[in-house]
């Protein structure tokens, strides 16, 4: 089973958004304004408005179909996203508002993923964590990470979601999965050496989704939020979903 938290950055309205089943997560890290933008109110929603509608018609998308491809999923909820506001906002614009993606599905015998954007999805082995990400971060990365040089977000093409990473895992093999919005895995991906993907997931088995973005706020604090070149990084929203069993269950 699912467990998950959220938290805005200090000062902000969320734009993270996370929804889960039994079997299927998604995270969704909104960007863009807040509300209306531009001279000509180019989209009256905003991110925190575009993150929980694509992540509900995701949800909704996979768990209408079990087998169906997590790309062709994701596609289909941009479709329908896009659909909702063609009418009234300019989804050409640069103000427009964007998402990055991350999904866990969990079947009887196997654990996929997908990643679009920053969102980084950890599939925890017996041969070690398995990165799926976009690339939207810096940081080093080890020869896990399966990693697309040229980040992508989510807008209103659907044609996008066939360029997001997807990875497939026998299930008997995960002890444990998690996905991360750029604020919560920052600490592991954007300011490398300061934990390690198995610490961190470790930490997260010990306190929790809630706990670990506590935990993450507490290091913004206290300074080390800068990249790997020393330059000072802003706190971003943070959101988690995870599972965690032996054998995943």
């Amino acid at each position: 089973m699912f467990c998950l938290a959220t938290d805005a950055a200090p000062g902000r309205v969320n734009e993270d958004f996370a929804v889960a089943t039994t079997q299927l997560a998604v995270v969704v890290d909104g960007d863009g304004p807040s509300g209306p933008s531009g001279p000509n109110d180019e989209c009256s929603h905003g991110a925190a408005w575009f993150a929980r509608q694509l992540g509900t018609h995701v949800l909704a998308a996979l768990a209408d179909e079990p087998d169906l491809p997590l790309p062709e999923g994701l596609g289909r909820a941009i479709r329908t996203v896009g659909r909702l506001h063609i009418y009234t906002c300019d989804l050409a614009s640069p103000g427009a508002p964007s998402a990055a993606v991350g999904i866990v599905r969990l079947t009887a015998d196997r654990v996929d993923t997908l990643a679009l954007g920053g969102c980084a999805v950890v599939v925890d082995t017996d041969a070690g964590p398995q990165v799926t990400l976009d690339g939207a971060l810096g940081g080093a990365f080890d020869d896990t990470l399966d990693r697309n040089r040229s980040a992508r977000s989510v807008g209103s093409e659907p044609q996008v979601a066939q360029h997001a990473l997807t990875n497939s895992y026998p299930r008997a093999w995960v002890r444990r999965v998690a996905a991360f919005t750029d604020g919560a895995a920052w600490p592991v991906d954007g300011r490398p050496g300061t934990y390690g993907w198995p610490e961190y997931l470790d930490l997260l088995d010990k306190l929790g989704a809630a706990g670990l973005i506590a935990t993450t706020r507490a290091w913004w604090d206290g300074g080390q939020g800068g990249d790997d070149q020393g330059t000072a990084q802003v706190p971003d929203d943070a959101t988690i979903v995870h599972a965690s069993a032996v054998p995943l269950t």
